[in-house]
């Protein structure tokens, strides 16, 4: 009897897992060599920015893309999940036992996902993995924290506690390099925990029909703007809009993966992630569709060419471009309008930290980027598919028109 070819998928999103903590990415302080491998024969996105905490944005594009979700079981640690999975018949939470048989919660979440996965793979043979992170206990060994440490440098962070600190202007830069050293430790927990997800599929006999999806959920802040953490107390629900917040990494891989890793620059945003897990479907299955026309559709980023992503939090926007990016307050007057300020225009990607704050020197480029922020408040929505036909046209007029803006 012939049985049909399957594919299987995982996608891991980890809150907390910025770019500033993988080695691919130009980190050059934490060793993440098992991330840095799945690059090197997977896909990496450079332009992947959070415009939602929300890990149900990814649930929701699945549907809109026709994956069907109830092909997926979703595993999150107990006390953990997203509240709007609690009605979907895959999801599943574990209590984690801890112990030393595991290095941290994160390597023993996906060991655990991994055994409930095995037997129920036939009928749901997409596993989604929620983790924690850098949100969650801050458990990595001492060992782990010691690593960015020379001699003479302070004792890094012990405490499991999340840490959430706001920096005086005249703070000891020990305190921070404490702290970024505890980070150190839990981003070495996800690239070992990474390293034994392969082992783990190898040894199930998936690897070759499998792909990978790893995705962080907003960035940690590390004292790069004065503060450790967002403030606040759900993750991420407060904080400016600055790079290590939003931008993440969002890495690929089908199968062991190609004999050359690539990475694409075009923007890519939490809801695009359901066309492309579903490119990636097709293809473990052996049919062949075109990855960025299948993961761009219907998204702010792919109606005006992938050249703009945008975050809304509470009170203020986020947007950038290939060339700028920068970041304005909003409220409403009492009359009802819209009202903006702006809060710095920064060149991109050079300034890829937004230290260097330009709008005085580029006022043509600052009003540009202001009508663009002004156009998307003013949409109220997540897509610019849903956007009017005359709106769409003027965004396009003005991402051709700062284009043209020398730097």
């Amino acid at each position: 009897m012939d049985v049909a070819v399957v594919g299987y998928g995982v996608l891991i999103t980890i809150e907390g897992w910025g770019v500033n903590l993988v080695g691919c990415y130009g980190n050059a302080l934490v060793p993440t060599p098992h991330l840095d491998a799945f690059a090197a024969c997977g896909c990496v996105f450079d332009q992947y920015w959070m415009h939602s905490k929300s890990t149900s944005d990814v649930l929701q594009s699945l549907e809109k893309y026709g994956t069907d979700s109830s092909s997926w079981m979703i595993v999150s640690q107990k006390g953990n999940g997203d509240p709007c999975f609690g009605t979907h018949p895959g999801y599943v939470e574990v209590a984690l036992r801890g112990g030393s048989e595991f290095e941290s919660s994160f390597a023993e979440l996906i060991a655990r996902s991994l055994e409930l996965w095995v037997s129920a793979r036939h009928q749901r043979p997409y596993l989604w993995i929620q983790a924690k992170g850098l949100a969650g206990a801050w458990d990595a060994p001492q060992e782990f924290r010691q690593v960015m440490c020379d001699e003479g440098d302070p004792e890094p962070y012990a405490g499991t506690i999340r840490p959430e600190v706001v920096f005086s202007k005249d703070y000891d830069p020990d305190e921070r390099f404490q702290f970024a050293s505890g980070a150190g430790g839990q981003a070495i927990c996800v690239d070992r925990g990474v390293g034994e997800l392969t082992v783990l599929l190898e040894g199930m006999e998936m690897l070759d029909e499998c792909f990978v999806a790893l995705a962080g959920v907003q960035g940690y802040p590390l004292g790069e703007h004065g503060r450790i953490g967002l403030g606040g107390g759900e993750f991420g629900a407060e904080g400016e809009g600055f790079s290590e917040r939003l931008h993440c990494p969002l890495m690929l891989r089908i199968g062991r993966g190609e004999s050359l890793g690539r990475r694409e620059d075009g923007f890519i945003q939490p809801k695009d992630l359901g066309g492309m897990l579903k490119s990636l479907v097709l293809k473990v299955e052996g049919i062949e569709e075109d990855l960025e026309e299948s993961s761009q559709s219907g998204t702010v980023t792919s109606a005006i060419g992938q050249r703009v992503a945008y975050a809304v939090g509470l009170g203020e926007l986020s947007l950038i471009t290939k060339r700028w990016s920068g970041r304005w307050e909003y409220s409403e007057t009492e009359a009802g309008e819209l009202e903006l300020r702006t809060k710095g225009v920064y060149c991109h990607p050079e300034d890829r930290w937004q230290q260097n704050e330009v709008s005085g020197r580029v006022p043509e480029v600052e009003r540009i980027m202001r009508l663009i922020a002004e156009l998307l408040l003013e949409s109220r929505v997540d897509g610019i598919a849903e956007l009017e036909e005359q709106s769409r046209e003027l965004l396009g007029r003005l991402l051709d028109e700062l284009v043209l803006q020398g730097r």
